[in-house]
């Protein structure tokens, strides 16, 4: 017995059943005389005796698969065409790899004749020796006269076992010995393919992260299923929720909802392929995005108000930018000029510049975080400075009234609000004597006391 991997040869064409039921039918030729006619003349013609074929033993063929409960053994018939030749008695080896084990399958034969079964050692201890004989040394059926169960272990290599009978003996009722001739067959020993170990090629990663949700993403060696379990930050995975992806990929994404702002979360895949082999990958984590706006604890305070410009001041309590919207009394926020300062900062300065003098500004400062929420102030106001006056008041309408022997009343006017204030004296004395009133005012009025007559 000989192992061929891939390589059959003839004897595969030798074993097809219609070239072996072709063979049983071969017709006996003995004498052919052909009478032909020369001349008028007859004459005769003899041809060769050819002998009539010898019995022939033939062995089947199957596939097998190792490891495959319902592939791994199978059914070899052993058939005899006696070709009119009685058999009773039938002994060959077939020598078989240490991988392939041989038992008898059930009773098998054709004819109805009852026919005994022996599997002995082989000739010289190899292989085993089959043994098929007829009861009372009645002649074997014509047909399938026994089938051999061949089992394959795990470990067969793949290719092809050539089952060839040898040392063949074989012998008529009489015990006269007869010749046969043996055809061979063959197992395919198909090997499985070896069984793939699930595993996460790549990821898993959180991307896509906002307020409320985030995707988990991985890729596994086969199409598998795709599960994540996530617990907040403190829980364990045994308050996990779950969420999945339908149907059998290798790329797998999981998108995860109803996620609480600002909060980290630990999660875990899971994968398993249509054999139920489940892979898992470790704990990992993220953090939502936030969704708390900064908060003003301070502010804003304007300060370093001057003509053409002011300082705003707030805080707030995580870093943020810094915005100032502002506009002139009678506009709207809606005509505001803006003024930022760069970076985030708990503590925000923002100069105002090219402002009017004497002007009064509402304004409102806003501040966004590193996730976007953003805080405003309520609208507040200031009103610069004033331009230096450089333009004294133009004094008009002086006039003295209310004269008696020691007051007199004394009254004008002024193009803006000034002060009141009068310098009086009497004739031949230099020395200036000031009245004065209060507040600035346009118009003026003050009585001098304590004059005298003449």
């Amino acid at each position: 017995m000989s192992i061929h991997h891939n390589n059959r040869n003839d004897r595969n064409d030798q074993g097809n059943h219609t070239c072996r039921a072709a063979l049983g039918k071969v017709a006996r030729v003995f004498l052919i005389m052909a009478v032909m006619l020369s001349y008028g003349a007859p004459s005769t013609t003899a041809f060769a005796v050819q002998a009539p074929p010898p019995p022939s033993l033939w062995l089947g063929t199957a596939s097998a698969m190792p490891g495959d409960s319902e592939s791994a053994t199978v059914i070899i018939p052993i058939e005899l065409f006696s070709d009119g030749v009685d058999i009773a008695d039938l002994q060959f080896d077939l020598d078989l790899p240490s991988y392939v084990t041989c038992s008898f399958a059930g009773n098998e034969g054709t004819g109805g004749a009852a026919i005994g079964k022996k599997l002995l050692a082989g000739s010289d201890d190899a292989g085993i020796r089959v043994v098929i004989y007829g009861y009372d040394r009645a002649s074997l059926p014509s047909g399938t006269i026994a089938n051999l169960e061949l089992s394959i272990s795990d470990d067969a290599p793949g290719g092809e076992v050539l089952l060839e009978a040898s040392n063949i003996v074989a012998a008529d009722p009489n015990a006269e010995a007869v010749a046969v001739q043996a055809f061979a067959g063959y197992i395919t020993i198909v090997s499985p393919e070896p069984e793939i170990e699930l595993e996460i090629t790549a990821g898993p990663d959180a991307s896509d992260v906002s307020k409320t949700s985030a995707t988990i993403a991985w890729t596994t060696n086969e199409a598998a299923s795709s599960l994540v379990k996530y617990w907040r930050d403190g829980e364990t995975v045994a308050n996990a929720s779950e969420a999945s992806a339908s149907g059998l990929t290798l790329a797998h994404s999981v998108g995860l909802s109803g996620l609480a702002s600002g909060t980290t979360y630990h999660f875990q895949v899971f994968s398993k392929d249509a054999d139920d082999n489940e892979v898992s990958s470790a704990a990992l984590s993220f953090t939502t995005v936030d969704g708390t706006p900064p908060v003003i604890g301070a502010g804003p305070t304007v300060s370093n108000v001057s003509k053409p410009s002011a300082t705003i001041a707030w805080v707030t309590n995580e870093s943020a930018t810094s915005l100032v919207k502002y506009w002139r009394d009678g506009e709207t926020v809606a005509n505001a000029n803006e003024a930022s300062a760069p970076g985030l900062t708990p503590g925000h300065i923002v100069t105002l510049s090219g402002l009017s003098s004497g002007t009064k500004y509402f304004y409102q400062v806003f501040s966004k975080d590193a996730d976007d929420n953003e805080a405003s102030s309520a609208v507040l106001s200031f009103t610069t400075v004033p331009a230096s006056d450089t333009t004294p008041p133009t004094v008009s309408s002086v006039t003295a009234t209310g004269i008696s022997d020691s007051q007199a009343t004394i009254s004008w006017t002024t193009d803006e609000p000034a002060t009141t204030q009068v310098d009086y004296w009497t004739a031949g004395n230099t020395t200036h004597i000031p009245a004065t009133g209060g507040g600035l005012s346009t118009a003026h009025a003050l009585t001098l006391t304590g004059l005298s007559a003449n």
